[in-house]
């Protein structure tokens, strides 16, 4: 039918156009990145963590909960928490932390409730 003309001139176009630009037909390395694959290496495994701390001497852990709990004010526990914390941290020793801040939180009502305060 009337379909015959128009494909036969699209086939020759397309026939002429890849003779006259050399288009490749064949996939090959030097022409399609498709052509080949590349292999994805797995990365380094990561570095072993650090060992775990020693954390606080149970001595220095004693000495830093007797200064929180004697505190003379609420500026004077503030100091003294903020360095056992540090040291704490440093170390990290968080059931220290925890203790250390259980003891704070006991001292700092007791002021509070002496002076009327909130801190």
């Amino acid at each position: 039918g009337d379909k015959a003309t128009n494909k036969a001139m699209s086939a020759a176009y397309k026939y002429m156009a890849l003779l006259a630009f050399c288009v490749p037909t064949e996939p090959s390395p030097e022409t399609d990145a498709d052509f080949t694959s590349h292999e994805v290496r797995s990365r380094a495994p990561a570095p072993p963590p650090p060992p775990p701390a020693e954390g606080l001497a149970d001595g220095d852990l004693a000495t830093m909960k007797h200064a929180i709990a004697t505190a003379a004010d609420l500026k004077a526990l503030r100091a003294h928490f903020n360095e056992a914390i540090r040291a704490a941290n440093e170390v990290g020793d968080t059931p220290s932390v925890e203790a250390l801040t259980k003891v704070k939180d006991i001292r700092k009502a007791a002021l509070e409730s002496k002076t009327g305060e909130p801190a």
